[in-house]
Parts: C-alpha cells; structure tokens; sequence
C-alpha cells in the first residue's frame, strides 16, 4: 500500500503562532490596558516586556493574509462551506451556552449577533476575509498574467497610498487601520510577488529572524519614547496593521518559516484548528463576559496570564475537534465533499 506524505509543518506552525499572538495582543493591552508614562517609569522592567510581546504581536493577522498570498487561495464551495460552518459552529454555540449561563437573553436582537461581522462585535476579520476569498481568482488571474514590473508597481502604488492616507494621515476610513479587505488584498499580492520573484535562498534564514526581532525591537522603542513624551498620533499609530514596519516584521518572519523544513503530525493537526481559537474567545458571547476578565484578573501574575491564555487555546482547540466530527458527519449525509 502506497504511504500518504505527511505535510509539511513549516507553515503550519506559523499558523499556531500567529494564534498565540492574537491571544498575546488581546491579553496584553486590551485586557491589562495600554502602559501609560507612569506604569513605564514605576515597572520599568514588566511594562517594557509587554510592550515588546505586543509589538512582537501586532503582525499576527498579517501574516495569516499572507499566508493565504503565499500559497494563493484556490476558492472551492466545500473550502467556503467549511469555512463558515465553523464560523456559525462557534458563533451559535457561544450563544446557546451564554443563554444557558445566564448571560444572555433569548432574542431575536441577542441571536443576531451570532452573524454580525463587525469591530465592534469581534469577527471583523471574518468579513474581510471573505471578501478576499471572493476577490483570490480576481487576484490569481492578475498574478498569472501580469509581468514582474506590472505587479511590482501596482503593489508599490498601494501600499504608497495606504501609508500615506491610512497610516500617516488617517483620514482613508475604507481602510481601516489596515483592518478592511482592501489591506487583505495588498498583502495577498505582496506575498505573492515575493515568492515568485525574489530568490529568497541568497540570504540566510537567520537574517529574516533578526530583521522581525529588530523591528519588534524599534516598535517598541518608538511606543516607549512616545509615550514618555506624550507624542499621542505616534504610538496609536503604531498599533496599525497598516504600518510598513508591521508589515515588513510580518514578512520577515513569513520568511523565516518558509525557509524551514519539518514534519509533524501533531503541528498539522493543532494548526487545522488553529483559527478556532480566534472564533472562540472573539465571540461577542465570549470575548467581553468571559475571555478579558479571566486575563485581566491576573494582571499582575504573569505566568498566570500566560496559563489562562494556554487555557483558552488548548479548549478552543478541543471544541474545534467535535466540530470536525460534526461537519463530518454532516458531509457524508448530505453533502457530496469528501471528508476533511
């Protein structure tokens, strides 16, 4: 019988990484709050740390966009129908146990947020995501068609435009702080450009390492002079998906991972229900009733953060599991997909 190769880990564990920070960015100044010039002055030591775990963080949701650029998103009905049966598996569970537990109320107003694609409500990503799945054969016929020079201008002209009127400026509200489907869009060509074009062998893996460390570094140096001399505009800017050094950070250690090469069946298996993560804890049953007060009640017992945070991946990786079992089960009674 012919053995089935395993998948490659690689980026597979970029994935389970890139979770962890988005956990990280909303333990750390969301839950905690923001460092202010007194908490930096009084704990030098412990509010430096976290100023560096959250800029270390930040490129967290880049990097999954350009993940999907890296390797181009192949749009299928049964990779859509999965992709939201597991978004309205974790939305609607979420609902019923908040009715159970008495935190919400059975409504037609309360079950409607089960399907509300906002900041505000948490699944914001969800919404430009699938706008960016629909837009991925748009996007693919560009890259397959266009030249080197064609793709490299109309990527250098986006992301001119969005540092300027987003990240500089402020004042292109469509983009959002890098968090609409048009920001998803650059960074799915960026990623592509660079694994089509750009010999990446000629510099060490190492160096990409370094360059993510470096800016995570200078991130934070910015945030903490900023904040000493109360330089407002810099260091909420800093916090943008949208600002070239996040940006650059998040290739950078897309790069380091692309160089390396391992096999894990366990990497795979976590990273398959990686994203459950983020449907668990951003529900809006979940995330403001739940998720930051169990972090912030620990706000001065690090390693106790750190095991909450622990806590909320492994049961969100569990839950996504009977999920499996369940579109499973679903497929092979009414759908015509082979299993997942």
């Amino acid at each position: 019988m012919k053995k089935i190769s395993q998948r490659d880990s690689n980026i597979e564990l970029l994935r389970i990484i890139a979770m962890v920070m988005v956990l990280i960015l909303h333990a750390d100044f969301q839950a905690l709050g923001t460092p202010g010039a007194a908490e930096i002055v009084s704990k030098p030591i412990s509010s430096s740390v976290r100023v560096l775990l959250e800029m270390m963080s930040i490129g967290a949701v880049n990097i999954f966009v350009l993940i999907s650029g890296w390797f181009t998103i192949k749009p299928s009905v049964k990779g859509f129908s999965t992709f939201i049966f597991q978004w309205l598996f974790f939305s609607i569970g979420a609902y019923v146990v908040s009715v159970l537990w008495g935190f919400s109320e059975i409504s037609i107003k309360e079950f409607a947020k089960c399907f509300a694609l906002t900041c505000a409500q948490g699944y914001w990503f969800i919404l430009s995501y699938i706008c960016l799945y629909f837009f991925a054969p748009v996007l693919n016929a560009f890259i397959n068609n266009s030249s080197k020079r064609e793709l490299l201008i109309v990527i250098l002209s986006f992301f001119t435009f969005q540092t300027v009127y987003a990240f500089i400026s402020g004042g292109a509200d469509f983009l959002v702080k890098g968090y609409s489907a048009l920001s998803f869009m650059g960074l799915y060509l960026l990623a592509a450009y660079v694994k089509r074009y750009c010999d990446l062998t000629r510099i060490p893996r190492r160096l990409y390492l370094y360059s993510y460390l470096t800016l995570s570094l200078i991130l934070s140096l910015i945030f903490i002079v900023g904040t000493l001399t109360d330089i407002g505009p810099v260091t909420s800017r800093l916090l943008c998906y949208s600002n070239p050094l996040v940006i650059m950070s998040s290739l950078s250690l897309l790069l380091y991972f692309t160089r390396l090469s391992f096999k894990s069946g366990f990497v795979n298996s976590v990273s398959r229900s990686s994203f459950a993560v983020y449907l668990l804890h951003c529900s809006p049953f979940v995330y403001s009733y739940a998720y930051l007060p169990s972090v912030s009640n620990y706000s001065g017992y690090p390693l106790k953060v750190i095991s909450v945070v622990a806590l909320w991946f492994v049961v969100a990786i569990l839950i996504d599991k009977v999920r499996l079992m369940v579109w499973n089960f679903v497929l092979s009674k009414f759908g015509g997909f082979p299993k997942l």
